[in-house]
């Protein structure tokens, strides 16, 4: 009876009917609304009462009566003249809309207004329903779904009423009140309620949740009408995206790609919104319409399964690498388009822990437990757990844990703490590679104070030097964040470390698999291709000049650093004392209870033995007499070690320090040798020329002096019966 009440009436025509209103609202009217008063009559009076709803200026007895003439106003479409007189004709095309022509209405008025808006807004493009053939459709489909530029306009302005609460919007109202009820009865602000039902979703009943899963799409792809964040971000709104496009999820990219310029309220509620997004792809609009292609392209039987942006983002890395290791062509690759989208959203992504959907629920207990005094926010949760112990991280937490570091160590342009701390030294020294500015900067760090360096002068901040260091050591605890070994070892580690890899993904230990392609280099080199070689040896460089940067040696040796080489710990990291404390202490270390450290550290021993530049400090101290003695040897299989051997046991000049160092790693592979008789030096020599490259000849030479004592031999038998049987012939005659 009220509705057909206020039809009648038609207050939005004649507000001053309502004396109630009229007097609640006349000081508003007469210092904000006086000219449309004057110039354009009620409805413009009422419109610019509706839109000042918020200000604070506005007594609080006017805003609830203005509310209460929207309620009805928003269940019938045609109570407003406006909308009437600009979407008439809309209202018959679009949404077959008989109540102008004196029919029985076929919908009821509080539709039409959401039929107009999905006319306008458009349809899911990435729904399973949604992808049927256009074929089927008008030759010209575009013009006879389009909405009139002036219907489009009022549409907009009433459904931006509309998100003031779930009473001005019919059907949510109708399908959720019994969880408004039970979950949001406190929710009173503006827009709250419908903020409310949005975070209790997983709760909702089956209708309730459908509305507000409708409703969550059209105020993403249209930000306005999502009133928290439009009140919170009128600021950056004005000043950087008001000239942004509305559609399609335009605007709320404009006001992401500007939220480091907002307050901490307005980032709250961007980062609220960008949550919604990244648990539910059919949100994303921008991913949805840079991929669809090539969703459709590479995971089109998955396409039903995949539920967050970041499965979808997975399952287009998984195409692309199986792609790329089994063919190659411009059809394997992503468009443009998508792969541009991808790399935004991976950073955005990388910012936040609730931007990782997956990662924060597998990790929740471990984020409360070890990380609850982490403020969120700039990827600090993300690093406080990559710098947790593994065996301290539940298994769940860490295999999702573990796809997240790959991801940004394959990527450094991810790595969100990397780039912030260390962006300004990107940019002036490996600006030329991202992809490895990683390495680049580490290198650079390490390199800085050797003689001749033209960087000694630069003072790295220390949280870049941090992050450099702490990302570092990741890679030497896990073989799939280093690309060299994951490219080049992959064989090597099925062949050899299958047990290996299947204790570190299972347990998450640490280092036991890069542990394990060292002692196979180090005993049977023969097993390791080249390429993968060349990788193990590197790390090994590295773990000489810092032990942290061996995980499984750092962990097994880990008493007898702190008995023996406590002094040298503390001393600068890069320098090797630990390790040079421990290769002089070796036949000090008990032989049961530090059997695993004496073994790691025998592998580095062997591996230096085989290439000088794995033992750094020797190859400093004879840098000058390898150039001066050895300058046409090859590296590698022990050739520059074995040059400078010869030349210091056949008492040639050499410099004191390389003298020193090459006596005492003489009298260390003797003490190793009396320790392990199976690695006395006869046989790693034998070992040597087994499997080195100059093998073949070695052989070759051999079987060649071998042949040629052969011939002579045989000339010399042949030489010897003709002179017997020439002796027989003269006695004979």
């Amino acid at each position: 009876k009220l509705q057909e009440l206020v039809a009648v009436a038609q207050p939005a025509s004649n507000f001053h009917i309502d004396h109630v209103l009229d007097r609640a609202c006349k000081p508003v009217i007469q210092q904000q609304c006086q000219h449309n008063d004057n110039h354009e009559g009620d409805e413009a009076v009422l419109g610019c009462l509706i839109s000042m709803a918020d200000s604070a200026g506005v007594p609080p007895a006017c805003r609830r009566h203005l509310f209460s003439l929207q309620y009805f106003l928003s269940r019938d479409f045609n109570l407003n003249s406006e909308l009437v007189s600009a979407c008439k004709e809309d209202s018959e095309r679009l949404c077959s809309y008989t109540g102008f022509k004196g029919q029985k209405e076929n919908l009821s008025p509080s539709m039409i207004l959401s039929c107009l808006y999905r006319a306008e807004v458009g349809e899911d493009s990435l729904d399973e329903d949604s992808d049927e053939d256009d074929d089927s459709q008008d030759d010209n489909p575009e013009e006879k779904t389009k909405v009139s530029p002036q219907c489009k306009a009022e549409v907009h302005r009433m459904m931006a009423r509309r998100a003031s609460s779930v009473h001005l919007n019919p059907r949510l109202e109708q399908d959720c009140t019994a969880d408004l009820g039970r979950f949001c009865i406190d929710s009173n602000g503006k827009g709250e309620d419908i903020r409310c039902l949005q975070t209790s979703i997983d709760k909702l009943s089956e209708e309730c949740r459908t509305s507000v899963k409708k409703w969550s799409k059209l105020a993403i792809k249209d930000v306005r009408m999502n009133k928290p964040l439009m009140k919170s971000c009128r600021a950056l709104y004005m000043s950087k995206c008001s000239a942004a496009h509305h559609k399609e999820g335009e605007l709320l990219r404009c006001l992401v790609d500007y939220r480091k310029e907002a307050d901490p309220e307005c980032r709250a509620e961007l980062l609220r919104v960008m949550k919604r997004k990244s648990k539910d792809v059919r949100l994303n609009f921008p991913f949805k319409n840079a991929c669809k292609p090539d969703l459709l392209k590479y995971c089109h039987d998955k396409l039903k399964l995949l539920k967050t942006t970041g499965e979808a983002m997975q399952c287009l890395r998984q195409a692309m690498g199986d792609n790329d290791a089994g063919k190659e062509g411009p059809h394997n690759r992503l468009s443009e388009k998508c792969e541009a989208e991808m790399k935004r959203q991976s950073k955005q992504n990388a910012q936040h822990i609730a931007l990782n959907p997956k990662l924060q629920a597998s990790c929740k207990m471990d984020i409360q437990q070890l990380c609850g005094n982490v403020e969120p926010g700039e990827a600090k949760v993300i690093n406080c757990l990559i710098h947790q112990d593994p065996e301290m991280i539940s298994k769940e937490c860490h295999t999702h844990l573990l796809k997240k570091k790959k991801l940004i160590f394959k990527k450094p342009k991810l790595d969100f703490s990397f780039q912030k701390h260390c962006g300004d030294y990107i940019e002036r020294f490996c600006s030329s590679s991202p992809e490895t500015a990683r390495e680049c900067l580490t290198d650079l760090l390490r390199n800085k104070d050797k003689p001749g360096s033209v960087h000694s002068d630069l003072n790295i901040r220390a949280k870049c030097r941090d992050i450099l260091l702490n990302r570092e050591e990741e890679a030497a605890k896990y073989w799939q964040l280093n690309p060299g070994l994951a490219t080049h070892c992959k064989n090597p580690i099925d062949e050899h470390c299958s047990s290996e890899k299947i204790l570190a993904g299972e347990q998450g230990r640490e280092g036991v698999v890069i542990y394990c392609l060292e002692n196979v280099l180090a005993h049977r080199p023969e097993l390791v291709p080249k390429p993968c070689a060349k990788q193990i040896r590197k790390l090994a460089a590295k773990s000489a000049t810092d032990y942290r940067l061996s995980a499984h040696l750092a962990k097994v040796c880990e008493n007898e650093i702190l008995t023996k080489c406590s002094t040298e710990n503390d001393k600068p990291r890069g320098e090797g004392s630990v390790i040079k404390c421990l290769k002089k202490n070796l036949k000090f270390l008990d032989k049961v209870n530090s059997a695993p450290c004496v073994k790691a550290v025998i592998n580095l021993v062997v591996l230096a033995r085989h290439d000088v530049h794995v033992d750094p400090s020797l190859f400093q101290s004879c840098l000058v007499d390898l150039r001066k003695v050895c300058p046409y040897v090859l590296p590698g299989e022990g050739r520059l070690l074995q040059c400078l051997l010869t030349q210091y046991k056949s008492g040639h000049e050499m410099s004191p320090q390389c003298k020193l160092d090459l006596q005492s790693r003489m009298d260390m592979w003797e003490t190793i040798a009396k320790m392990n008789p199976g690695m006395a030096s006869a046989l790693e020599v034998a070992h040597a020329v087994m499997h080195s490259r100059a093998r073949t000849s070695i052989a070759s030479m051999f079987l060649t002096f071998i042949a040629v004592i052969f011939l002579f031999g045989c000339m010399s038998g042949r030489r010897c019966r003709c002179r017997k049987k020439r002796g027989a012939d003269k006695k004979a005659y």
